[in-house]
């Protein structure tokens, strides 16, 4: 009926990608919210990582009632961004819309999207985090807050997978060394924004769930406080500091010198060199307010020059976390 119905009206096809792992207490919420849609979902695919628990067995129950659901399983895994990037090469429509296991999508989402992408290679929308109910009414993000050019690239965060709309040929313009070397929504985002191609719709549109198992959620056991900055210093080893400029080197290209400071920040830290990351850290200073709400107070200006020596301790965390031998961010 959703083939027919596209097939009648000419609408273009957007394929749902749904990525999955040990997800049965929540994934029948996320897999009725997606059915549901107003905008007919050309497929649904989902590519489970080797799950241990019903998951699988929710999803062939889901699948026998609603034809366009395609379901694989990996045979070894082999960790969230791999899978993302392996099932988005099986995607047949024209629009790729991607889907966490654990979280509840508005059922205008898609239509809402589609609507708005244009010509845009990408569009990204707000969400509403949630832990165990849905909260009845929370404000949008402030635009101008979102996806600032330093923020974007120093905290490599702005564009969540799961706000996004994206045109399938994004996916075949992003190289494969940016691919390895990025978490997939921000390398994404990167190549699309390089290209001015990047649109923020200024609405919630999904209810991100927010609890212990999340795998989003992990990284609130990273120690912050004076615990983040040592871990910092720790990590200032040749090895590391040449991971971490091999990444913002491969970044260079797509970023804008019309942006000089967000060029001059990844070019510092490209270096690979000590003096590289406290120079950094002097821009993240000079532009503290557009990395930190309030920036009025001592302590909240040493973090902000110190925020690059941060997430130089962060990363080693992130890297050991996903299991990847490339530096991957959240």
């Amino acid at each position: 009926m959703h083939r027919v119905l596209m097939e009648k009206m000419s609408l273009k096809r957007v394929s749902v990608v749904l990525c999955t792992y040990n997800g049965e207490k929540y994934i029948r919420e996320q897999l009725e919210s997606i059915v549901s849609q107003t905008y007919p979902i050309h497929e649904l695919l989902i590519q489970d990582d080797c799950s241990t628990d019903a998951t699988p067995l929710i999803i062939e129950e889901y699948k026998e009632k609603y034809p366009f659901i395609r379901f694989y399983r990996n045979k070894n895994n082999l960790g969230f961004n791999r899978n993302f990037w392996k099932a988005f090469e099986k995607v047949t429509g024209d629009y790729i819309a991607i889907s966490d296991q654990d979280d509840i999508w508005v059922d205008t989402k898609i239509e809402v999207l589609v609507g708005c992408i244009g010509n845009y290679l990408m569009v990204y929308a707000d969400s509403v985090s949630f832990f165990d109910k849905i909260p009845s009414y929370v404000a949008a993000r402030k635009e101008e807050f979102v996806l600032t050019g330093l923020r974007f690239i120093s905290l490599q965060y702005g564009v969540l997978g799961h706000d996004c709309l994206m045109r399938k040929e994004l996916i075949q313009i992003t190289p494969k060394e940016v691919r390895e070397k990025f978490v997939y929504d921000f390398a994404l985002a990167l190549v699309a924004r390089s290209k001015r191609s990047l649109l923020h719709k200024v609405e919630n549109l999904t209810y991100f769930r927010r609890h212990p198992h999340a795998s989003s959620n992990l990284l609130q056991n990273v120690k912050g406080g004076f615990r983040g900055y040592l871990d910092g210093f720790l990590s200032l080893g040749k090895r590391n500091r040449l991971e971490i400029s091999d990444r913002y080197r491969l970044m260079l290209p797509y970023l804008s010198m019309e942006e000089p400071l967000v060029y001059q920040y990844a070019l510092y830290l490209s270096s690979g060199r000590i003096l590289g990351i406290f120079r950094a850290g002097w821009i993240t200073y000079v532009c503290r307010s557009e990395l930190r709400g309030n920036t009025k107070s001592i302590m909240n200006k040493v973090r902000a020059y110190f925020l690059p020596l941060f997430l130089y301790g962060k990363w080693k965390y992130i890297r050991s976390l996903w299991g990847e031998k490339t530096i991957l961010d959240k």
